[in-house]
């Protein structure tokens, strides 16, 4: 949609190459404008003087090349990224039309070095030039082309050549001495594709050559309609990391350093429990204590699928995952928190514990914890049972 010139939020963009070192001429390059606008309803088609930047409403880039070389003057040779933003475009659905390039004097096409570096390969095509009357015939009956007429005269003077190629996809072409002459072909690429129109628009009407340029369009225009590509679109938001204490299944942990190094490394140790004050306190009392208690395993008779928890609770602590009970034989009683001037002391003070065992299920293996192992002085942070 166009409002006074300028485009809206629901414009599609379709840019026209208006640089005369390359076009023919402003007049020509009105012609094809002026075509567009009148075929392709809702755009916004904008002469540029230089490559533009392919926005997300760009659906087609028109490149008429009557008189000079497009890879040349864009030094599409020696600046990648502009190869690689043409490429792009491409891909994600833009049909990039190259009209022309005929060279009379060399007979050769300007426009092949842009085709194969949009391509990333050559196209093995050579430029035939238009010598008598040729009748050419309709070769894709898919989209908006199969309502293209069946067969187009190719004839000299008109501004009109070919190209043989061996790669593509002729749109209208011809056998001429066992050798396949197109006067329009494509090569698709990504969800968009590549074509050329050997026509120089000189004459703009003839029969053919404008109904390509505005299906090529029209086709660009549905795939923008279906939205971009997966490899395009945002990416959805991702889940945060598994928290590393979830290990333990179970809503009652026991915060003592002594206990959770039994089955979590010290930087689990750290990373999982430090972001809780109460636990933060009792591993730094239990580092002070006893930095390398020893632990004492033994196999659970539980299932390896029954959900656990801890016989110890943490007040406060947040539940995480809720499951029965295990019987808790005793529970020791000790109000006297060390300071850390008798921590040495109250670190051989580690035998006179009743055994108090909870059951954790890690993964797919269960384990008990052996209170024995927790130095005395400090499960003086539990609470009494």
């Amino acid at each position: 949609m166009r409002v006074n010139g300028t485009a809206t939020s629901k414009s599609i963009v379709v840019y026209v190459y208006s640089n005369y070192t390359v076009a023919a001429d402003k007049p020509r390059v009105d012609i094809l404008t002026s075509i567009i606008r009148s075929k392709i309803p809702g755009s916004l088609t904008m002469p540029m003087a230089k490559q533009p930047y392919f926005g997300d409403y760009t659906v087609g880039y028109v490149i008429p090349s009557n008189k000079g070389s497009y890879f040349t003057l864009e030094q599409l040779g020696v600046k990648p990224p502009r190869v690689a933003a043409l490429t792009a475009f491409v891909r994600r659905g833009g049909a990039l039309v190259l009209l022309d390039g005929y060279d009379y004097t060399n007979k050769t096409n300007s426009l092949l070095p842009v085709i194969a570096a949009v391509l990333g390969t050559d196209p093995l095509c050579r430029a035939i030039g238009v010598t008598s009357d040729l009748k050419q015939q309709r070769r894709i009956s898919t989209g908006y082309f199969m309502n293209l007429d069946e067969s187009i005269k190719v004839s000299r003077g008109l501004g009109l050549s070919n190209l043989n190629c061996e790669t593509g996809k002729s749109i209208y072409s011809a056998i001429v001495n066992k050798t396949p002459v197109a006067g329009a072909i494509f090569w698709p690429l990504g969800r968009g594709a590549v074509y050329w129109i050997g026509s120089s628009f000189q004459r703009p009407n003839l029969r053919g050559f404008q109904q390509v340029l505005v299906a090529a369009l029209s086709t660009a225009v549905d795939a923008w309609k279906q939205g971009p590509p997966l490899s395009l679109a945002p990416r959805p938001p991702q889940p945060p990391p598994p928290f590393s204490s979830i290990a333990v299944r179970s809503f009652n942990i026991v915060c003592t350093a002594a206990a959770f190094r039994n089955h979590f490394s010290p930087a689990a140790v750290t990373t999982s429990i430090r972001a809780t004050p109460i636990c933060n306190h009792a591993i730094s009392t239990a580092e002070a204590i006893s930095p390398t208690a020893p632990s004492t395993t033994t196999p659970s008779s539980k299932s390896s699928s029954a959900i656990t928890q801890a016989a110890v609770a943490v007040p406060g602590a947040p539940s995480i995952i809720t499951g029965p009970p295990t019987t808790t034989t005793a529970t020791p009683t000790i109000t006297d928190v060390p300071s850390a001037s008798n921590s040495a002391e109250s670190s051989t003070d580690t035998t006179a514990a009743t055994t108090t065992t909870a059951t954790t299920d890690i993964g797919s293996t269960s384990t008990a914890i052996n209170a024995t192992a927790i130095p005395t002085s400090v499960q003086s942070l539990q609470p009494t049972a």
